[in-house]
């Protein structure tokens, strides 16, 4: 239609569940100890984030916001490394924060035009983390914060 005007924004409906799958690839380039040695990796981080409709207010709306899944791919000179929020393994720590972190909400806010006003929960999620993490004993948990 010549000359009609598109208004664009989010139309979400609450009680429903929206995804974001991202898959996002950069190259890093590092200098070590000041040498011109440089090192070269690829990491792909592959996540899928759940948001859910739990209010509407005028041009707002509220989410609770889950990571469902989150992996960290590294391709380096002595070998490829994967970190992935579905393991929890002691031996593999960075997997097993990832782990922690996956499925604990957070509250959003957003506007209609897709804007982020505000996020809610990522101390208590920091605590479950420290909380659960492997090897950690009481007093480490306590400086930590959890």
């Amino acid at each position: 239609m010549p000359g009609a005007i598109c208004k664009t924004g989010l139309n979400l409906v609450k009680g429903a569940t929206y995804y974001h799958i991202s898959n996002s690839t950069a190259t890093v380039t590092q200098t070590f100890r000041g040498q011109a040695k440089y090192q070269q990796n690829t990491p792909q981080i592959s996540s899928r984030i759940a948001f859910k409709g739990t209010g509407i207010r005028d041009t707002l709306y509220d989410m609770e916001v889950k990571y469902e899944s989150l992996v960290l791919k590294m391709k380096l000179p002595g070998g490829d490394l994967t970190y992935s929020s579905d393991h929890a393994d002691p031996t593999d720590p960075s997997s097993s924060i990832l782990f922690a972190f996956k499925n604990q909400p957070l509250t959003a806010v957003l506007t209609k035009s897709g804007n982020l006003v505000s996020v809610k929960g990522i101390s208590a999620i920091f605590e479950h983390i420290i909380g659960n993490f492997p090897g950690l004993n009481g007093e480490q948990k306590r400086r930590s914060g959890a």
